[in-house]
């Protein structure tokens, strides 16, 4: 599953792990805006799906990068 990873894997495409009648399984799920407390599901997920959320690195370093603006923004 996780062999091929999507050019956009951290930035618009991340892994969940999805809760099924079978168990929890690997998806990926593409995203679109943010607020960093919500986000909007563009494909992978059904309103009413179950997920645990793994951080990723590329989610990690946005996160940061998002907050650097923001502290760049404010000491204007």
């Amino acid at each position: 599953f996780l062999s091929v990873r999507p050019e956009d894997e951290g930035f618009t495409k991340f892994v969940v792990i999805k809760e099924t009648t079978k168990g929890p399984k690997l998806i990926w799920v593409e995203v679109g805006t943010t607020d960093f407390q919500n986000v909007e599901v563009n494909e992978g997920l059904s309103q009413g799906d179950k997920v645990y959320v793994l951080p990723s690195e590329g989610l990690v370093k946005s996160q940061e990068a998002f907050g650097e603006r923001l502290r760049e923004r404010a000491r204007r």
